[in-house]
Protein backbone atom coordinates (compact mmCIF):
# COMPACT_ATOMS: atom_id res chain seq x y z
CA UNK A 1 0.00 0.00 0.00
CA UNK A 2 1.33 3.43 -0.69
CA UNK A 3 1.55 6.20 1.05
CA UNK A 4 -1.10 8.01 -1.08
CA UNK A 5 -3.51 5.25 -0.86
CA UNK A 6 -2.87 4.69 3.05
CA UNK A 7 -3.59 8.71 3.59
CA UNK A 8 -6.18 9.40 0.35
CA UNK A 9 -3.58 12.49 -0.39
CA UNK A 10 -3.91 15.19 2.02
CA UNK A 11 -5.27 17.76 -0.24
CA UNK A 12 -1.74 19.77 -0.93
CA UNK A 13 0.15 19.22 -4.29
CA UNK A 14 3.32 19.72 -2.86
CA UNK A 15 2.68 17.33 0.12
CA UNK A 16 1.51 14.25 -1.73
CA UNK A 17 4.16 14.71 -4.08
CA UNK A 18 7.03 14.81 -0.81
CA UNK A 19 5.02 12.29 0.68
CA UNK A 20 5.11 9.68 -2.37
CA UNK A 21 9.29 9.57 -2.27
CA UNK A 22 8.71 7.39 0.80
CA UNK A 23 6.74 4.96 -1.31
CA UNK A 24 10.21 4.35 -3.25
CA UNK A 25 12.01 3.40 0.32
CA UNK A 26 11.31 -0.76 -0.56
CA UNK A 27 13.86 0.35 -3.94
CA UNK A 28 16.23 1.99 -1.92
CA UNK A 29 19.34 0.24 0.36
CA UNK A 30 18.77 0.52 3.14
CA UNK A 31 21.83 2.77 3.47
CA UNK A 32 20.18 5.39 1.50
CA UNK A 33 16.97 5.44 3.71
CA UNK A 34 18.36 8.24 6.79
CA UNK A 35 19.16 10.72 3.88
CA UNK A 36 15.42 10.13 2.14
CA UNK A 37 13.68 10.59 5.34
CA UNK A 38 15.73 13.72 6.34
CA UNK A 39 15.09 15.11 2.41
CA UNK A 40 11.00 14.09 2.93
CA UNK A 41 11.63 16.26 6.62
CA UNK A 42 13.22 19.27 4.99
CA UNK A 43 10.80 19.30 2.06
CA UNK A 44 7.95 19.25 4.49
CA UNK A 45 9.12 21.85 6.74
CA UNK A 46 9.73 24.06 3.80
CA UNK A 47 5.87 23.38 2.48
CA UNK A 48 4.76 24.27 6.18
CA UNK A 49 7.23 27.53 6.26
CA UNK A 50 5.35 28.56 2.62
CA UNK A 51 1.52 27.98 3.85
CA UNK A 52 2.65 30.42 7.04
CA UNK A 53 4.00 33.03 4.75
CA UNK A 54 0.89 32.98 2.73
Amino acid sequence: MTVEESTGGTGDARVDRVLLRLDELDELPLTDHVERYERVHTDLQDALNAVEQD
